[in-house]
């Protein structure tokens, strides 16, 4: 449930911060090679990566570090091929991350709080 929670978040957090933002992506601004067809529209954050990290971190908080680290890896390279794609700049990988960390961190908290409110141990079952 956390880690659902946590992408929800962090797509949450992703939509409110592009709808402020007014990057627009590589292509638009930059004469480069777009490798694949993309709608013009805000560059920051990154979407795919903010969903991969989102989804990585929980993972690795919550479940498996093992399998957050492997996710953690693929989530770096989704974001290296969105770059390397001319769809968003580095910073737009780094931006989706941090908020996919703030997330995670967010309801990693929050669950916690409500493990020790309601006396239940994390990976117990009511």
């Amino acid at each position: 449930m956390r880690v659902v929670a946590s992408l929800g978040l962090a797509f949450a957090v992703g939509q409110a911060v592009a709808a402020f933002s007014t990057e627009v992506r590589p292509f638009q601004a930059h004469a480069v090679h777009q490798l694949i067809p993309h709608a013009a529209g805000p560059s920051l954050p990154s979407d795919h990566a903010t969903a991969a990290f989102a989804v990585a971190f929980a993972v690795g908080a919550f479940l498996s570090r093992r399998w957050g680290l492997a996710l953690s890896v693929l989530a770096a390279v989704i974001g290296f091929a969105r770059v390397w794609t001319g769809v968003h700049y580095p910073g737009d990988i780094l931006a989706g991350a941090l908020i996919a960390a703030g997330a995670v961190a967010t309801i990693g908290v929050v669950g916690r709080a409500y493990d020790r409110r309601t006396g239940r141990r994390l990976g117990t079952t009511a």
